[in-house]
């Protein structure tokens, strides 16, 4: 990948977001006026643990040919950057969507879920675990009303061989997402993902999180006892369907949990999911997209620094 230039093959065009790394820009291909995404990192900013992540962040893109994943079709390298060119997606980011839709419903939802079941089917499939699944990192191929989701950020992912086996014990993840063996450290596999996938729908059909806290801590014991319900008020409207497959996801033991092939199998998956509209909550969703881009950046390494400084233990009483 990368033979020549970046300059000599594309043409950068507006910028289309900033994070603390990297930068993501418009870019057309000169050749045939084809577009596509281009994040730039800059190198003085990356020390040799960063530079490891990218590299296994390309390793793993570069298995991965899937349409509810954002591709990498090239990378150009050069002592001052490192320039991935990604398939171009316009369709935004999924709760700012969501929470500009003027009906929305549970079909929506449970069409979402799909295609996040899809996606962690085909990654597992290849030995890829994402382990940050979240809205954030989930957006739409373009803004057409039928349009698909792709999973993408896949700066945290890792290609394991057995992705099924738990021989990761890596702590990563966006605290209110992670699993609770993630948190345990006592081994994990491709089941974490199937976790964030259930906390992912609670948001969706209530514009509630389902694990919260006062503080990391308190938060971190709530997931490790997966000490969730449906009490909040949006569930008395929300079908036994759907939470049924909200609790086949949020099993604290990961061996008893859902996998992708048995959600898509699941009838409410499948279009049987109700139609009426999801009263209030695209309000609740645009509300928590303010509140997420004031958390952005607080990854579960640094909750874990946190919370080990206070001596706390995540075990049970």
């Amino acid at each position: 990948m990368g033979q020549n230039s970046f300059k000599s093959v594309f043409e950068k065009e507006e910028l289309l977001g900033r994070g603390s790394f990297a930068t993501v820009w418009k870019c057309r291909r000169i050749c045939d006026d084809a577009v596509f995404a281009v994040k730039v990192i800059k190198k003085k900013h990356l020390n040799s643990v960063a530079e490891s992540k990218i590299k296994r962040e390309i390793d793993v893109m570069k298995k991965l040919k899937h349409e509810h994943c954002v591709s990498l079709y090239n990378v150009f390298t050069s002592r001052a950057k490192v320039q991935f060119i990604l398939e171009l997606c316009t369709g935004g980011h999924l709760l700012e969507r969501l929470g500009n839709t003027p009906f929305y419903s549970e079909r929506d939802a449970a069409r979402i879920m799909q295609q996040l079941a899809l996606a962690c089917q085909y990654m597992h499939s290849k030995g890829v675990v994402h382990r940050d699944l979240k809205p954030e990192n989930i957006i739409y191929k373009d803004t057409s009303e039928g349009a698909n989701i792709k999973v993408t950020d896949f700066g945290l992912s890792t290609y394991v061989e057995g992705a099924w086996e738990q021989n990761l014990r890596t702590p990563c993840g966006t605290p209110a997402y992670v699993a609770p063996e993630v948190l345990q450290r006592q081994g994990y596999g491709c089941e974490c993902d199937l976790w964030s996938m259930g906390v992912i729908l609670y948001v969706l059909v209530s514009g509630f999180p389902p694990f919260y806290g006062s503080d990391l801590t308190k938060l971190c014991k709530r997931i490790i006892r997966a000490s969730f319900d449906f009490s909040p008020e949006p569930f008395q409207r929300i079908s036994d369907e759907a939470k049924e497959v909200i609790t086949l996801c949020l099993q604290r033991n990961a061996g008893q949990r859902v996998t992708p092939g048995q959600l898509l199998k699941k009838p409410w998956i499948n279009g049987a999911a109700g139609n009426d509209q999801l009263v209030g909550v695209s309000d609740r969703l645009r509300k928590m997209v303010l509140i997420e881009k004031f958390k952005r950046g607080v990854h579960l390494t640094v909750a874990l620094q946190a919370i080990s400084s206070k001596h706390e233990s995540f075990e049970e009483n």
